[in-house]
């Protein structure tokens, strides 16, 4: 099933770290989502990201316990990476205000293609 890339999935590679807490907080079924959502948003507060909505959480969840999701790795294609930091929080904020907050994964998934030269 094609599904489209949650927000978490979305996340700048800079926010790696807290991706990945989230995703084996997750797994580990050790505390409520309430409180990872609480924890992760605490997390990436500081990187202008705008925080995850309970239902995004919800979702990504969802998606990681059924095996849909796999835990999230740093990229290893340097141009990707270079695509990536194109879309500081800044950026993404400017997109989002003029074209709105579906634009931006189909943005960032058009230039990582275009920049290794794939076919979208």
């Amino acid at each position: 099933m094609n599904t489209r890339l949650t927000a978490i999935e979305t996340m700048p590679e800079a926010l790696l770290e807290h991706s990945q807490w989230l995703y084996d907080s997750i797994k580990a079924r050790r505390m409520s989502q309430t409180e990872m959502l609480e924890i992760f948003n605490r997390r990436i507060a500081e990187s202008g990201e705008p925080i995850v909505s309970r239902s995004a959480l919800s979702r990504y969840a969802a998606r990681v316990r059924a095996g849909d999701i796999c835990r999230p790795e740093p990229l290893n294609q340097p141009i990707v990476l270079q695509t990536v930091r194109i879309f500081t929080p800044e950026f993404r904020r400017q997109i989002v205000g003029k074209q709105g907050e579906k634009s931006i994964a189909l943005l960032e998934a058009t230039l990582s293609a275009l920049a290794a030269d794939k076919d979208v």
